[in-house]
């Protein structure tokens, strides 16, 4: 809108019938904006409007007004809702989150009981059945021994050839694991054979597998022997037909025995079958053959001997109290 110019002798403003031109009609869209428009009362700019102005606005509003009464009570009451549910839900999470308080510190103690009672050489997440196949259906040995760099190859290894191959290619790194858990060996009704694991794991590592091999396998089966009982009762032992099923508390002895599986299969020249091709005691002690004494077969002995003495201890400590003799044949479970 432009201010109309004042007369610079009145100071008025002239009119707008004094403007026109005689005898013209007055445009009606200006009309109409010149209604609409405001008016300057002088000095700054004040906008004013004119009784039939407030008067055509309050018959526009008038229609709405009762709308805007209901909207106004529909929130309130929606208000008043939301009030009363916080109240409630206050009152409803209350005694949750106390009994939550409670139970954290329980979950966090379950958390790192698992953590401590698997396999300390496992990956995490564990596939149990993968885990499995290898231990109890091929005969290697993956508790305690290797490292755990070791076993996620062995697992992502395609079959039992290719993770022999693993096994041979860190030899070195496997022998070593196996000494440190053999140095951990702390009962006195197990420290006896200690002697006699170590010589097979320096054979081991002087290249000498053969012998490495036979005097691994003597030692594992005297102490399981002694230890659980007859090669029925050991394989019905190791024997583990869901994993998922074994209580916590024993899963890591359980898993270390769970090669004797393959490791007590029965094999004669007059059967017919062939040679068993993994780690055989039958064939180690009794079929004395070239083929069977190799560097993988000799591998997985000495994994075996360091798996099956540290579980056993496990198994001992928590069923009999230490003794100084050798270990007594105990009624598997």
């Amino acid at each position: 809108m432009t201010a109309k110019p004042r007369d610079e002798g009145t100071g008025e403003q002239p009119r707008d019938d004094e403007a026109r031109i005689e005898g013209e009609q007055p445009d009606a869209d200006a009309t109409a904006e010149q209604d609409a428009d405001v008016e300057v009362t002088g000095g700054p700019w004040e906008p004013a409007w004119s009784p039939e102005q407030m008067e055509r606005f309050a018959n526009a509003i008038q229609p709405h007004l009762l709308g805007l009464k209901r909207f106004e009570d529909q929130v309130r009451n929606a208000l008043s809702n939301m009030a009363a549910t916080l109240i409630d839900l206050n009152q409803l999470t209350q005694p949750l989150l106390s009994n939550l308080s409670c139970i954290a510190p329980n979950l966090v103690g379950l958390g790192e009981l698992l953590t401590e009672k698997m396999p300390p050489n496992w990956p995490r997440p564990t596939d149990f059945d993968l885990v499995f196949q290898v231990i109890q259906d091929e005969g290697i040995p993956l508790v305690w021994v290797p490292r755990a760099d070791i076993v996620a190859d062995l697992l992502t290894a395609p079959d039992r050839d290719t993770r022999i191959k693993v096994l041979t290619a860190r030899s070195s790194d496997v022998a070593q694991d196996c000494r440190e858990v053999l140095d951990q060996i702390a009962r006195p009704d197990l420290v006896h054979l200690l002697p006699m694991a170590v010589s097979a794991l320096d054979a081991y590592v002087d290249g000498h597998h053969a012998p490495a091999q036979a005097l691994s396998v003597v030692v594992v089966e005297t102490v399981v022997t002694r230890t659980i009982g007859s090669y029925r009762q050991a394989k019905t032992f190791a024997k583990i037909d869901e994993p998922r099923d074994l209580d916590i508390a024993e899963l890591r002895f359980r898993a270390a025995l769970a090669p004797i599986g393959p490791f007590y299969l029965a094999w004669r020249p007059s059967s017919g079958d062939p040679m068993p091709e993994h780690l055989s005691r039958h064939v180690t002690v009794h079929q004395a053959d070239p083929a069977h004494y190799t560097h993988g077969n000799a591998t997985v002995a000495i994994m075996l001997l360091a798996s099956v003495l540290r579980g056993v201890e496990e198994y001992l400590d928590l069923t009999t109290p230490a003794t100084s003799q050798p270990a007594a044949a105990a009624a598997p479970r």
